[in-house]
């Protein structure tokens, strides 16, 4: 059974918890998730089953929607509400003009460091791991970019905003970063994804709902974002292995299909496409 299924993870659970049910359900070992989703944070997370995990890494670069709610005046260890309080300050009064003016000094691409209580590997060690030990270490600044940031509730001292946003952005860390841009400290008391390219939290599975008869997705549906180019059955043939093509089109990335039906993921090169991911 190859496919993929979004669903709507729960508070509470990990990433890993959802693919380890998942496995059982549809009694496969072959399961992978698109993007984690922190246990305190609840929404939508894409599942892919056996060869559909091939298609994975382009679910996961997909830009991403969240819903979020960003406490001030306290800082916490981890950025959000299941950490250790490590600081305090005074919230400034806030109003609509001053958040959103905060929130525009943020659009666009700019470098993020990641927390150091994130999945990230060091010489082989989560970070996490190492921040639970106590441990600090230096992370590397990644570029991201912020798509949309809209304000959509806030009282004395908590704002609730959505985020439109790129692989990799931690949103517990843009919620910090925003609480310094208005003068004091915060961390997240809520976080839920909503969207993941045109896939929407409406569209997903309750976890409690999902049986091996649950209709899946297909691989096609996961790549209805990537332009599609309808080759000749020469082109096709080189696509089935995996062959650097000459493509007609201008595309930077393409599904490369015949007669309809997906062969191979590939990308420009120089005056060429090379093969990404053969999809057969």
């Amino acid at each position: 059974m190859d496919g993929w299924i979004l669903v709507n993870k729960p508070v509470g659970m990990s990433s890993y918890d959802v693919v380890s049910q998942m496995k059982k359900i549809f009694d496969t070992r072959k399961v992978g998730h698109c993007g984690t989703l922190d246990p305190f944070a609840a929404g939508l997370l894409a599942i892919t089953l056996n060869n559909a995990t091939k298609i994975s890494q382009y679910l996961e670069g997909e830009v991403k929607t969240y819903e979020a709610t960003l406490e001030l005046g306290k800082k916490t260890d981890t950025g959000d509400k299941t950490g250790k309080v490590v600081a305090e300050k005074e919230v400034p009064e806030l109003s609509k003009e001053l958040i959103e003016s905060a929130f525009s000094t943020f659009l666009g691409e700019q470098k993020q460091v990641p927390p150091m209580y994130s999945a990230i590997k060091v010489s082989g060690q989560p970070l996490y791991k190492m921040a639970r030990s106590g441990q600090e270490v230096a992370r590397k600044p990644r570029v991201i970019k912020i798509i949309e940031l809209s304000l959509l509730d806030f009282n004395k001292t908590t704002i609730t905003f959505r985020v439109q946003c790129s692989k990799g952005t931690y949103i517990r860390t843009l919620g910090e970063d925003i609480a310094i841009k208005l003068g004091t400290v915060g961390n997240l008391v809520a976080l839920t994804r909503t969207g993941i390219g045109h896939f929407t939290l409406a569209e997903s599975h309750e976890l409690n709902s999902i049986t091996n008869q649950t209709p899946l997705l297909s691989i096609r549906d996961a790549l209805a974002d990537l332009p599609k180019l309808e080759v000749n059955l020469i082109v096709a043939k080189k696509a089935g292995f995996g062959q650097q093509l000459r493509l007609d089109t201008d595309e930077n990335m393409v599904v490369v299909a015949f007669q309809n039906e997906f062969i191979a993921i590939y990308e420009k090169e120089g005056d060429y496409y090379l093969c990404r991911r053969g999809l057969k």
